[in-house]
Formats: structure tokens, sequence, C-alpha cells
């Protein structure tokens, strides 16, 4: 079967074969990506997990409320740090 000319002079069937290779491509890179995902996403729950853990105890222990205070204190208008 002969191939069909594009005003380019390239045949459709070549264009078609360009194409189909550049889907591969992005097939296999979406893969890679959800495999990398599929990897990490456990890891990541953990570390967010802990990190919420370890937020709340500060919070918990007053380390906010005190940090806020230190920075009430310390703007224009605010009482002194050292009153």
């Amino acid at each position: 079967m002969d191939a069909v000319r594009t005003t380019g002079g390239a045949s459709i069937e070549a264009k078609l074969d360009q194409l189909s290779a550049q889907v591969a491509l992005l097939v296999r890179k979406q893969d890679a990506a959800s495999e990398m995902w599929a990897e990490f996403s456990p890891i990541v729950r953990e570390v967010m997990r802990v990190g919420a853990d370890r937020l709340e105890s500060l919070e918990q222990r007053g380390y906010f409320a005190f940090g806020r205070e230190l920075v009430e204190r310390g703007r224009p208008g605010g009482d002194s740090l050292f009153a």
C-alpha cells in the first residue's frame, strides 16, 4: 500500500509511527512516576503523622503560646521584653 503524502512531504504512516513512539514514551514516564509515588506515599504519610504528633505535643506544652507572646511583645507598641 502506498503511503499518503501530507503537505510537508512526510507520509501519514511516518507521522503516526512518530506519534506512537511519543505516546509510548509518555506511558513509560507515567508508569515510572506512578511506581515512585506508590513507593514513597507510605513514607510521606508516616513523616506527616510523626510531624503532626510532634507539633501537637509542642502545642500542648505551650511552646506556640509562648512564642506568640514573645512576638507580640516585640512588636512596636507591645510590652517591652525586658519590663
